[in-house]
């Protein structure tokens, strides 16, 4: 009764100062220490009702003034349970402001070291072929475009990204990875007429480089810009094709560099390509 009888005295100025620091307190209390357990089990859960794989987040840290988000060691697995996708570290800094542009406004999103394996499988489905399924939803008869969900992410960045490619459909079995990836993009938009640029490059690990940069919108779909393939093994190829040909490739490289042009217009995709090359 102390506390209350001496906080029932206080001027009204020193009363709304102490309310204020206490909701601060009770928010920073919330954001760092219950917020992060409420996420880890949503997030976890979420992917186990809806995608029906298995998930595991070794830590999820919230910044409740930065209105930031970072989960460290997200794994997810295929039905088999085999590692399907994983990622080091995914930061999020959500921004206040979309309250007044209406948009979900990212400051920066970002993705270090995260890695995809995607197989073939013998019977020549894709081992992520159930997650197509699992997230189309059906549209009722009165349902209504509503346009494409308003998002703005200011820095968008993928560092040190790894895709591992095998196909077990064929008859000689085929494996290879990408490593590394980077991907950078600012001020990705899904507004109308709305351009980001974007940057990608990949090493194909055997002394490849493959660098692509240019212009990209989704609303409506198009792209434009500029690709190189610099020094890809011909080796690579050869492996997956060679149960097809009858000859054998033991060494080479190829260049090959252009612009390219892509749009979309109702159903139909247009892709240009102008093409320079050297094998």
């Amino acid at each position: 009764m102390g506390l209350f009888s001496s906080f029932i005295r206080l001027s009204r100025p020193k009363k709304g100062a102490v309310l204020a620091v206490f909701a601060i307190l009770v928010y920073a209390i919330f954001g760092l220490l219950i917020a992060p357990s409420i996420l880890e089990t949503r997030l976890v859960s979420s992917i186990s009702k809806h995608l029906e794989r298995a998930a595991v987040v070794e830590k999820i840290k919230v910044n409740p003034f930065a209105l930031s988000v970072t989960v460290t060691g997200f794994q997810m697995h295929d039905p088999n349970g085999e590692r399907f996708f994983d990622c080091k570290e995914l930061f999020i800094n959500f921004q206040l402001s979309s309250i007044l542009r209406r948009t979900f406004t990212f400051d920066e999103i970002r993705l270090h070291s995260p890695s995809l394996r995607v197989k073939v499988l013998p019977d020549k489905r894709l081992n992520f072929s159930d997650l197509l399924t699992s997230t189309e939803t059906p549209k009722s008869e009165n349902s209504q475009d509503r346009g494409v969900f308003p998002v703005l992410i200011l820095r968008l960045r993928l560092d040190q990204g790894r895709i591992l490619f095998s196909d077990l459909s064929r008859p000689t079995p085929y494996e290879t990875e990408i490593f590394p990836i980077k991907i950078t993009t600012d001020n990705f938009s899904t507004h109308e007429d709305s351009e980001s640029p974007y940057a990608f490059t990949a090493s194909s690990g055997e002394g490849g480089l493959i660098h692509w940069e240019g212009n990209l919108s989704v609303n409506p779909f198009r792209s434009s810009g500029r690709f190189s393939l610099t020094n890809f093994n011909r080796r690579l190829l050869y492996d997956y094709i060679q149960d097809l040909v009858q000859f054998e490739m033991t060494r080479g490289s190829a260049s090959f560099s252009g612009a390219y042009v892509v749009g979309a217009s109702g159903k139909d995709i247009h892709f240009y390509i102008l093409k320079n090359k050297k094998l």
